[in-house]
C-alpha cells in the first residue's frame, strides 16, 4: 500500500474544521454595529426638529437667544416625545442583543446551531427596525401637532427636520441591508474541512513533550 509509511505504520489522518468568515456576514456585522452606533446618536441629539433659533430632540429642547443658548428637559406632558424615546431605546436595546446574538453565530461551528441563531437574529433586526420607524414616523408628525394647537397654525411652516432625524434614518437603512444580506447568505457554508495527515513518530514527539 502506498499509504505505509517507511516505518511499517499507518500515517494517522485527522480531519480539521477551520471556521472561515464569509465577507458578506461579516460586512452585514459592520452594518448592524453601525445601525447601534446611528441610532444612539440620534438618540442622545436634540436636532430632530429645528427652526431658526430652536432646536427639539427626544428629551429636551434648546434655543438661542442673545447669542445665549440654553436647553431644557421637555415638559411632563409631551406624551408622544416620551413615547417616541422609549421607542428608540428599545429599538437600540434589541439591535444590541441582535449583534450580540449576531456575533455568537459567526463564532459557533455548530451548522444547527448557526441557523438558529441567524434566524433570530433577523428577526430581532426586523423588530428593531419596525419600532424605530414607529418612533421616526410618529414624532415629526405629533411635534407639528403640537405647535399648531399651542402656537399660530402658520409657525409650524418654519419648522423643518433637523440633522438627527436623518441619522435616524441612516440607522434605519443599515439595519435592514444588514438583515437582508444576512438572509441571502444565512445557509452559505462557513466551515471548512481539511485533512491533515500526521505521522507515527510526530505524534510521539508530541507526547513527549
Amino acid at each position: 500500500m502506498g499509504s505505509a509509511m517507511p516505518n511499517g505504520l499507518a500515517p494517522i489522518v485527522r480531519v480539521d474544521r477551520i471556521l472561515v468568515g464569509r465577507p458578506i456576514k461579516v460586512l452585514a456585522f459592520m452594518m448592524s454595529l453601525g445601525h447601534l452606533f446611528f441610532i444612539m446618536i440620534a438618540i442622545a441629539s436634540s436636532s430632530w426638529i429645528v427652526s431658526d433659533s430652536t432646536c427639539s430632540g427626544l428629551w429636551e429642547e434648546c434655543w438661542t437667544r442673545n447669542n445665549v443658548s440654553d436647553c431644557t428637559y421637555r415638559p411632563a406632558n409631551t406624551g408622544y416625545s416620551a413615547a417616541c424615546g422609549v421607542l428608540m431605546l428599545s429599538a437600540a436595546l434589541i439591535s444590541g442583543i441582535a449583534a450580540t446574538s449576531y456575533a455568537c453565530g459567526m463564532l459557533t461551528k455548530d451548522s444547527n446551531k448557526k441557523a438558529v441563531i441567524y434566524t433570530f437574529t433577523i428577526g430581532l433586526q426586523g423588530v428593531s427596525a419596525l419600532v424605530e420607524s414607529v418612533a421616526l414616523i410618529a414624532f415629526p408628525i405629533s411635534h407639528m401637532r403640537e405647535i399648531s394647537e399651542r402656537r399660530a397654525p402658520q409657525t409650524a411652516a418654519q419648522w423643518d427636520i433637523g440633522w438627527a432625524y436623518y441619522i435616524g434614518w441612516v440607522s434605519v437603512l443599515s439595519v435592514i441591508v444588514a438583515m437582508v444580506m444576512l438572509f441571502l447568505d444565512m445557509n452559505s457554508e462557513e466551515l471548512v474541512y481539511r485533512e491533515r495527515v500526521t505521522r507515527c513518530d510526530e505524534v510521539d514527539d508530541n507526547a513527549s513533550e
